[in-house]
């Protein structure tokens, strides 16, 4: 995860945007995420004040280009490189792309798993 910021971000109070991610960036106030607490806890050792706001991430990397908002958490290179964003040197967290099966469709990609190349390859092929 990679912090973006806009370089107009001068003001006392600093608006803080992301997508919903948890754990690093949550909508408990109480448990806002680490992510969340790492930097408002930098803001605020720096006496900048904290204005956090979930939102689509799409909105977020907008209203920073924008100069609506000063962070946008939860980015990934790729994004900083597309949009042409400024980021922190510091990258947090890690990115898997991940899913899950009922254990029925799972029993049955072990099976699959197991069978001789030939009749995979048959069955990749719709024969």
């Amino acid at each position: 995860m990679i912090i973006a910021f806009n370089r107009q971000a001068y003001a006392n109070q600093i608006s803080i945007a992301s997508d919903i991610w948890c754990p690093y960036i949550c909508t408990d106030s109480q448990q806002p995420g680490y992510v969340v607490e790492m930097i408002n806890a930098i803001l605020i050792d720096n006496e900048l004040s904290p204005l956090n706001q979930t939102m689509p991430l799409a909105r977020a990397i907008k209203y920073l280009q924008q100069n609506n908002i000063d962070l946008v958490l939860g980015l990934t290179k790729q994004h900083i490189d597309y949009y042409q964003l400024v980021s922190s040197k510091l990258s947090v967290g890690i990115t898997n792309n991940d899913f899950l099966l009922p254990k029925v469709i799972l029993g049955v990609l072990v099976l699959l798993n197991n069978l001789p190349n030939t009749l995979k390859t048959a069955i990749k092929s719709g024969l």
